[in-house]
């Protein structure tokens, strides 16, 4: 489900296959001040694959259709579409792309923005396609220059969101990791926003929650359960218990 502004998409199964065939799925475009739901035919898919809503366009990832098995790899190998909702048109926006499962798609000035692998190996950098003009660029090169695990968490107006893991090895995992979320602004400055440990030990820090709004970055704090809002204008931080928020005290 994605929702821009008074429209909402759903991504829903009409027939659930069977031993050796795929599911079929299709888009809903609902109108919230109308109702009225626009049905977009979809093929079948074998994977989770991301989508986004934005504008007039809906842009998805799938494997239908001829993959490049050079690019094949625990990651997905993907073709990327988009759908002008207006008129239904469909069209490839790019090809044999590699990216995690079930990649998030975000949007910023218009554009769908991504993470993905490079073909051999595991260097991420962040891609964006403007459906009004048709154009693919890399915005960032490189998304872990030291060869640490990264991943795209959040695109904001002037600030992107990089969950990060430090100091892996073999065993880090069990003993020694550290996850940070960073923010990274259009003008290449980074810094840290929060770090915690990031081991199976200690499984209350593992893999800790974290948004992008801007100015703000929110998170629940994995030690007590609070909700924790960093101002990225200000640097001040605030707390908050949601049990008391829950409540209305």
């Amino acid at each position: 489900m994605d929702l821009d502004g008074t429209r909402l998409v759903i991504h829903r199964m009409t027939d659930p296959g069977g031993i050796l065939i795929l599911p079929v799925y299709e888009f809903v475009v609902i109108d919230l001040v109308t109702g009225e739901e626009q049905i977009i035919e979809d093929m079948d898919w074998d994977h989770n694959g991301g989508y986004k809503l934005s504008g007039d366009y809906l842009v998805f990832m799938h494997d239908q259709g001829e993959i490049d098995t050079e690019v094949l790899s625990l990651e997905l190998s993907a073709h990327m579409d988009v759908i002008d909702i207006r008129d239904g048109e469909r069209w490839r926006a790019a090809s044999n792309i590699r990216v995690p499962g079930g990649p998030d798609i975000f949007v910023k000035d218009g554009r769908f923005v991504w993470m993905e692998y490079r073909r051999g190996g595991f260097e991420a950098r962040v891609r964006a396609y403007d459906p009004s003009t048709r154009s693919l660029e890399t915005v960032i090169d490189t998304l872990n220059p030291d060869g640490e695990d990264a991943w795209l968490a959040g695109v904001g107006e002037q600030h992107a969101l990089i969950s990060r893991v430090h100091g892996r090895t073999d065993s880090g995992v069990l003993l020694g990791e550290t996850r940070s979320f960073d923010l990274l602004s259009d003008d290449g400055e980074t810094r840290t926003v929060v770090a915690f440990p990031n081991t199976l030990l200690e499984p209350q820090t593992y893999f800790p929650d974290c948004h992008l709004a801007e100015p703000y970055v929110v998170w629940t704090d994995p030690y007590d359960g609070e909700l924790v809002i960093y101002n990225i204008e200000t640097e001040e931080t605030r707390r908050f218990d949601p049990q008391v928020l829950l409540e209305g005290e």
